[in-house]
């Protein structure tokens, strides 16, 4: 299955790696960043027993930018059942996140992931401080809740380098 890269932090140093991929095969998105405290997890209300990980509302566009791509590429489809499953989403004001819980994805992916640097001069893998997440495209409208929450809060400040993905664009 290919990643289709959409964008990395663009204030991302060589041990931080906030960044978002398209998994169109599995019709989700892919988030990777800061590994939250599991204490939050219980405060998520998510239904996932998957990583809570933190990304920093810099990134705001390009979230919006992965829902962008998932509905152009026709993978978004309303989520069946309860609309919660699969994500949970809270605001930090004090550390300028957006903290998320979603699904655990399977090794296969994280090799993937780890056998490419996504951003030139940037070091390949996933710090061990970061945890990687699989968000199904059915989610769409709640990613796009964050980020309005985000920006409603005034956490969204467009990032110093380009906020719209940090880096070129490329595959797995």
């Amino acid at each position: 299955m290919a990643l289709r890269f959409v964008g990395i932090d663009p204030n991302t140093g060589d041990d931080e790696s906030a960044t978002v991929w398209i998994e169109e095969e599995a019709e989700a998105i892919i988030l990777q960043g800061e590994t939250a405290e599991e204490t939050l997890s219980t405060g998520l209300g998510a239904h996932s027993h998957g990583p809570v990980i933190r990304i920093p509302t810099r990134m705001v566009p390009i979230l919006r930018k992965a829902c962008d791509a998932a509905e152009r590429a026709g993978l978004y489809r309303p989520a069946q059942g309860n609309p919660q499953d699969g994500l949970a989403f809270a605001i930090d004001p004090s550390t300028e996140t957006i903290i998320f819980q979603g699904d655990q994805p399977e090794r296969e992916l994280i090799a993937r992931i780890e056998a490419k640097a996504w951003s030139p001069g940037h070091t390949r893998g996933v710090p061990a401080h970061e945890s990687v997440i699989r968000i199904p495209t059915g989610m769409v409208p709640i990613l796009r809740k964050a980020c309005d929450a985000a920006e409603r809060a005034g956490l969204y400040r467009p990032a110093q380098g380009n906020p719209q993905d940090g880096s070129p664009s490329g595959d797995a």
